[in-house]
């Protein structure tokens, strides 16, 4: 259900202008060099969330400019599947567009068609 009072909400399109360069912590391997678990993945924890919020930090420091990360890449604890998840450190990398969510029928159309959606204001 997307309630009503989101309705004035913006919709951003992030389209990447270069390759982006990301940290993934979707695999073992990597989990595994730095030492953590599929928590820093799934977690929902205090302790996890600071654990995490340290990694971010620390990995602004091992890959600092012209070098930088754009990005952590990591897995949706709710929808592995089918998704994932990024955190950005940055936009430097994108170019953006935005539209009040309201506006954006054509979106909320196929949210409701394809994808189990309920919008809680009148479509056009």
């Amino acid at each position: 259900m997307i309630p009503s009072d989101h309705a004035a909400h913006y919709l951003i399109r992030l389209v990447a202008t270069r390759h982006l360069r990301v940290l993934d912590l979707r695999t073992e391997k990597n989990l595994d060099i730095l030492g953590v678990d599929d928590q820093v993945n799934t977690g929902q924890h205090p302790d996890v969330w600071d654990t995490c919020h340290r990694l971010a930090d620390a990995v602004k420091r091992w890959w600092p400019e012209p070098d930088a990360l754009d990005a952590l890449v990591y897995r949706p604890r709710t929808t592995p599947e089918t998704s994932v998840n990024y955190a950005f450190f940055a936009l430097d990398a994108f170019s953006t567009e935005s539209w009040p969510l309201a506006d954006r029928a054509d979106v909320l159309t196929n949210l409701v068609l394809h994808h189990g959606f309920t919008v809680g204001w009148g479509l056009p």
